[in-house]
């Protein structure tokens, strides 16, 4: 933790973050709020599907803006499907950043559940996770990697879900 604490300290510094920002990135007690911190200053992926986006609709940014301060459909309003869907990508990419979204986005997958079914090529080696069902804070670090393993071989499929609905979803970001 404190010697990525240190690189992202610098990386802050280095983007002229806000005093804020720093102190936030070196208040931070645990991995997951240390990248929560450090998320809007990262250097955008040159090959991210919300830069091409950006690319091809210069206002995508503008009104994807808009619809985080409550601009609800006005923002896309006269806009082709195309453009739409670039807000749509830089919205989301713009919420990814945001430390309260990815806090209450974690919140909801840890209350919720993960599930295991058959997959296309069933594999005996995989068996005892057919029909399995947990809470996702219950799943040992073993069990992940083995459902990480049968869902690459197609011999399960697996489902993360989610706590709550998308309004209660809502209102924890807005209460964070």
């Amino acid at each position: 933790l404190e010697a990525k604490r240190a690189k992202v300290l610098s990386a802050l510094r280095d983007a002229g973050a806000s005093a804020a920002a720093v102190a936030a990135a070196a208040d931070a007690g645990t991995l997951a709020e240390l990248d929560d911190a450090h998320a809007p200053f990262k250097a955008p992926a040159r090959c991210s599907k919300a830069e091409a986006a950006r690319r091809s609709f210069s206002g995508a940014d503008a009104a994807a803006r808009d619809l985080t301060r409550g601009g609800g459909e006005d923002a896309l309003r006269g806009l082709d499907e195309k453009r739409r869907e670039a807000v749509r990508l830089v919205l989301a990419d713009l919420l990814a950043k945001d430390p309260r979204c990815r806090a209450a986005a974690r919140a909801r997958f840890d209350r919720g559940g993960v599930k295991a079914a058959p997959g296309k090529e069933r594999d005996a080696a995989y068996r005892f996770y057919e029909g399995w069902s947990r809470p996702t804070r219950s799943v040992a670090p073993h069990a992940w990697l083995a459902l990480d393993r049968a869902q690459k071989a197609n011999a399960l499929t697996v489902t993360l879900e989610a706590a709550g609905d998308d309004a209660s979803a809502a209102r924890d970001v807005a209460a964070a």
